[in-house]
C-alpha cells in the first residue's frame, strides 16, 4: 500500500526538499527553545498569568 502511494505521486526531489524543510525549522524550533539567551523571555512568560492586569514588566 505505501509503495503505490508513493508511486503515484510523481514529484520525489519535492518531497525531498519538503522533509528537509521540515527538519530545519524543527532544527530551529529546538534551538529557540533551549536557547540559554531566552530564559528571561521565558521566566517572562511563564509568570504572565500570575500577574495582574494592572502589572507590566518591561
Amino acid at each position: 500500500m505505501k509503495q503505490e502511494a508513493l508511486s503515484a505521486f510523481q514529484y520525489g526531489d519535492l518531497s525531498s526538499f519538503a522533509m528537509i524543510l521540515f527538519m530545519l525549522t524543527f532544527i530551529g524550533f529546538i534551538y529557540f527553545a533551549y536557547n540559554k539567551h531566552n530564559k528571561k523571555f521565558f521566566d517572562q512568560m511563564a509568570r504572565m498569568p500570575l500577574n495582574s492586569d494592572n502589572e507590566v514588566e518591561s
